[in-house]
């Protein structure tokens, strides 16, 4: 629906209506306080309008003598002020979503820990300030708690592990600081575990995960986190998403991540991990993703990795791996990113590239690859970029040009000859073109 203008004043005359779902329209004026005068309404979602103004002080009025609100949807609005205390008074609530309006910063309301039957708090994006207080844990009804991308500081309350119902726990884009509790770990029924973007610090409790049986997404990337990665981490079987990304863990990748057969997300990018890349990785037949890029990884690539079918963006770069790239590599055919640049790869880059139909970004650039460039390449017609620069690449740069998404390539510092193709100016999308410090000639 499309509905636009202001709440009929009307609308207050419908005693018996029990639901109102007015989502996703173009609605404005304040919050439609004739609603106090709907006695029987249980559920009142209001959420992506354009209603503005102050959600007002006498907002308990939406609970009656005979009826009491369980359902208040506000979020992306554009609402103003701060949460009223009185918020507090809807004791029956179930769930309260605020996200997304344009509220001043404001605390935490303690009035909050007042909603006893409370499942579902989503009070992400909604300028809170201050820590998180422990009282929070007294509402042992809660399913979900998000408090994501506020200006929340301080420490995580070890209080919130008495929240046994909890599913999901998102504290992303904070400014937390200190440990993750080892209490945490008592949440038995978590599925989601998400505190990335914060200031945490320290190791990961080594037993931290004991419990976690039913986790499957675990995001602690971009804070700064130290030591090696927890063994048992490895050990949740149902884990789909992982990402450890941007901290300073440091130590080998453990070998039993192999066994994390549910993964469809690994990103462990951006640390100090060192040793080689485990080659027991053919059990990770649902990745998806797989980032190790800007670690101290060495060795060769590991040929199991051909055997990820269903990847989709493959990142080593910037590690110190060196030989030869597997061929089967270039026979991962969902492939839509790859990038292995800044190594210490050599050999030949195989015709077999052309079979990486799905290819959008392909990055080999600052290696030790010889040889020509093979006229695949330009055939990919998916491709959106592609770096070949800083390497000992020769002969000249293929004539026939069937990728025409092109709109970044890249071929300088290399030993090419030749002219440039005429067929680069069918690249109607492109914007970056750096052929520099080659043995090229002729006409641009």
């Amino acid at each position: 629906m499309n509905i636009t203008g202001k709440i009929p004043l009307a609308i207050g005359n419908l005693k018996s209506l029990s639901d109102i779902n007015l989502s996703s329209n173009y609605i404005t004026g304040e919050f439609p306080t004739i609603l106090y005068n709907c006695s029987k309404l249980q559920n009142l979602v209001l959420s992506i309008n354009s209603f503005a103004g102050k959600i007002p002080d006498d907002i308990h009025r939406l609970s009656t003598s005979s009826s009491s609100i369980l359902v208040l949807g506000l979020y992306s609005n554009e609402f103003t002020g701060t949460i009223p205390l009185e918020i507090g008074n809807l004791s029956n609530l179930e769930m309260l979503s605020t996200f997304g309006n344009k509220f001043e910063p404001s605390t935490i309301l303690m009035e909050l820990t007042r909603l006893k039957k409370l499942r579902y708090l989503f009070m992400s994006n909604t300028s809170l300030i201050g820590e998180i207080p422990s009282s929070l844990g007294d509402l042992t009804e809660l399913m979900t708690l998000s408090l994501s991308d506020n200006n929340l500081n301080g420490t995580i309350p070890s209080n919130l592990s008495r929240l046994k119902k909890l599913l999901s726990l998102d504290l992303r884009g904070n400014r937390l600081s200190g440990k993750i509790p080892q209490s945490i770990g008592d949440m038995i029924e978590l599925l989601l575990l998400a505190v990335s973007r914060n200031n945490l610090n320290g190791t990961i409790p080594s037993n931290l995960f004991i419990q976690l049986k039913k986790l499957d997404i675990l995001h602690l990337s971009h804070n700064r986190f130290s030591g090696t990665i927890p063994s048992n981490l490895f050990q949740l079987k149902k884990l789909k998403i992982l990402d450890l990304s941007n901290n300073t863990f440091s130590g080998e990748i453990p070998l039993s991540m192999g066994d994390m057969t549910e993964l469809e997300l690994l990103d462990l990018s951006k640390n100090n991990l060192n040793g080689t890349i485990p080659g027991n990785l053919i059990q990770l037949k649902k990745l998806q993703g797989f980032d190790l890029s800007d670690n101290r990884l060495f060795g060769e690539i590991p040929k199991s990795i051909g055997d990820m079918t269903r990847l989709k963006w493959l990142d080593l770069s910037s590690n110190n791996l060196n030989k030869i790239i597997p061929s089967n590599v270039f026979k991962l055919k969902e492939l839509e990113i790859l990038d292995l640049s800044n190594n210490r790869l050599s050999g030949e880059i195989p015709q077999s590239i052309g079979n990486m139909t799905k290819l959008k970004w392909l990055d080999l650039s600052d290696n030790n690859l010889n040889g020509i460039i093979p006229s695949s390449v330009f055939k990919l017609k998916e491709l959106e970029g592609l770096d070949l620069s800083n390497n000992r690449l020769s002969g000249e740069i293929p004539r026939q040009v069937e990728a025409l998404n092109l709109s970044d390539i890249r071929l300088s510092s290399n030993s090419l000859t030749g002219t440039i193709p005429e067929d680069f100016g069918r690249l109607t999308k492109l914007r970056v073109l750096s052929l520099h410090s080659n043995q090229l000639y002729g006409q641009i």
